[in-house]
Parts: structure tokens; sequence; C-alpha cells
């Protein structure tokens, strides 16, 4: 019986080992970050970007070569930025579609948000708009991109904001992406 034991062990063991390695994971294997993400808009209707740190220059910069990229701008079509109240909504389409805007009344869009401090005065989120603006002027109408404000309508001249704006992204996405 110790025998008939040992072998159904062994037995096991044989094809448990080659089951095993076939349930290892692959090797991370370097990709290039622009590339991936454009891949992953032909799978997906939506791909998130984390910013990490606000205010992360090298994020920042990283997605400036994106929107740029012309594999992008073939696929994508809407930008929804947390640097933004939606109050300010159309004054930023007419922004991005090239018309001028008074500098002060473009600023309350990433300055008057749900956001407890000044997270967003930095110029990164600024030079943001400002690319995505020059880019469109390059772009045929139908392949120029959107920027979505994905912070909640918020009125600053009404008081401090009632809430945190974390899930008027959501709404947004639903009604200006999805539907």
């Amino acid at each position: 019986m110790d025998r008939l034991l040992r072998t159904g062990l062994a037995c096991l063991m044989m094809i448990a080992a080659p089951a095993a390695a076939l349930a290892q994971p692959k090797p991370a294997v370097p990709v290039d970050g622009i590339t991936a993400i454009v891949d992953a808009f032909k799978t997906h209707d939506i791909v998130a970007l984390g910013e990490g740190n606000h205010g992360n220059e090298q994020g920042a910069a990283f997605r400036a070569k994106l929107y740029a990229d012309p594999r992008f701008t073939a696929l994508v079509s809407d930008i929804v930025v947390e640097a933004g109240n939606a109050r300010h909504q159309a004054m930023m389409d007419r922004y991005i579609a090239g018309e001028d805007v008074p500098h002060k009344e473009l600023r309350m869009a990433w300055m008057e948000t749900t956001a407890p401090t000044d997270v967003w005065d930095k110029p990164i989120y600024e030079d943001m708009f400002r690319a995505i603006r020059d880019l469109n002027k390059t772009l045929p109408k139908d392949k120029q991109l959107r920027v979505l404000l994905g912070d909640k309508w918020y009125d600053s001249s009404q008081g401090p904001p009632m809430s945190r704006g974390d899930d008027a992204v959501v709404e947004i996405i639903h009604r200006e992406v999805l539907d």
C-alpha cells in the first residue's frame, strides 16, 4: 500500500508540475506607454490614466506626447479631466475649439473646483488645455479633441462646496461619452 501511495503521489506531482509551470505569469516586458494606451483604446471605450501626485510634470509631459500622437487622435474624441468645474464646460468648449476666451475667465475652469486647496494652480494644467487647443487647430473638425471638465458643477459665489465632486465624473462620462 505504501508503494501504491508513493506511485500515486509521484504521478500526481508529474501532472501538477507541468500545470503549475503553465500557470506562471509571463515575465514583465517593457512596452512603449503610448502604444499600450493606443492599443487599449482599440478594445475599450474608456481608458483611464492616473496622474500620480497632482502636479506631476513627468506625467504631464507624457500625456502631452500622447495627445499629439496621430494614433491617439485617430481613435479618441473626448478627454475627461479631473481638473475642471463642469459649470465652465461651455466656455472650455469654446476655448478648445479655438475661440478667444479671456484668461481670467479661462482660469476659473480649473481654479473654481471642489478641491479644498489650490491643487490645480500649476502651469501644467493650463498648459494641457492650451496644448489640446493648439493641436485641434491642426486637425480636421471630425478629429478634434473635446475636453470634458470632470469636477461637479459648482458656483463659488454660493459658498464652499457641500461635498467633493468625486462622483460627478461618472455622470459626465455617461452623459457626454457613452450615451
